[in-house]
């Protein structure tokens, strides 16, 4: 119990006594009135911006994942793809065959299994930095997550090792974006899967292919449900999956490309997003000053001119 009688919380939280005793400014009724009109006024302004540029974003993901699938299912030279692949034979792979059937004639493909090796190699020194993989498909320090949860201290020894150029797969949350190719070394959850990738793939070109949004629809097909269990995507299906092998040179060109076009496109969607934040600042800031008198409602063309 603390000393002002309240309980002890590990979260804090607003008490009764807080709430009644916290002064209220009450102008008169017209004041209100004109706050009211003022701030519906301003902040509708503000929302329509808002939701305008969350739009432009939404079109920019939209291309974002339209060029990655272009270039890492077609190639570079649209001209080229003339696939002759006989897809049947890979079993049920549908939301991948309309794709695959029309990549060059020249590449390759090969099951997920046979280019890709489970790895077992697990954190028993405790040494390795502990990773998560992020539905963006980096693998970042858990350290700097803002929600984390620790792992116990048995588990730590089970977690599996990632190297630079290791492919990592969440099977639990595949169908929301949480696969990719590692670019450092660490240690991530045993419900993981990690991969050592053939010598014929470029990683960063898998990396791009397992990204795209007929894999996507292919994750989601290969889920039973979208509950905690069945959205596990199960070993055996992924095994099978078709992977597109173009000549190596190929697959490091269209890494490269698609390389320099999604920078340009997050750094576009960065930009926007801060724009929003500062309109949100901005939004909370006129709230402030109109409420508190600060600003007053009459002072409307001077706000505007800020």
């Amino acid at each position: 119990m603390a000393l002002d009688g309240s309980a002890k919380s590990t979260v804090d939280s607003v008490r009764r006594w807080m709430l009644t005793e916290m002064p209220v400014p009450v102008p008169p009724l017209s004041e209100q009135q004109a706050i009211a009109d003022f701030l519906d006024k301003q902040t509708a302004k503000i929302d329509a911006l808002s939701i305008q540029l969350e739009r432009v974003i939404a079109l920019l993901e939209e291309r974002r994942i339209n060029t990655v699938t272009n270039a890492a299912l077609n190639g570079l030279n649209p001209a080229a793809c003339t696939s002759s692949h006989d897809l049947r034979r890979w079993g049920a792979s549908l939301a991948v065959e309309s794709a695959l059937q029309k990549m060059p004639s020249h590449w390759e493909l090969h099951r997920f299994k046979a280019v890709c090796t489970l790895r077992d190699e697990r954190n028993v020194d405790c040494v390795e930095t502990m990773l998560s993989l992020t539905t963006k498909g980096m693998l970042v320090d858990r350290a700097s997550m803002t929600i984390q949860q620790n792992p116990s201290e048995e588990s730590i020894p089970k977690y599996l090792v990632t190297r630079p150029g290791d492919l990592v797969v969440n099977p639990m949350w595949l169908t929301g974006g949480a696969v990719g190719v590692s670019t450092i070394r660490g240690a991530v959850s045993p419900d993981y899967r990690v991969f050592e990738i053939d010598k014929r793939l470029y990683p960063k070109y898998l990396h791009a292919v397992l990204r795209t949004s007929p894999y996507f629809d292919q994750y989601r097909l290969y889920t039973r449900a979208n509950t905690t269990f069945d959205r596990r995507v199960q070993q055996d299906v992924l095994d099978n999956l078709p992977i597109p092998v173009p000549p190596l040179e190929e697959q490091k060109e269209i890494a490269n490309y698609l390389e320099v076009q999604t920078i340009k496109i997050d750094a576009v969607v960065a930009q926007l997003r801060s724009v929003i934040g500062l309109l949100s600042e901005r939004r909370a800031t006129l709230i402030t000053e109109v409420v508190t008198g600060r600003l007053p409602v009459t002072e409307e063309e001077g706000w505007d001119e800020e």
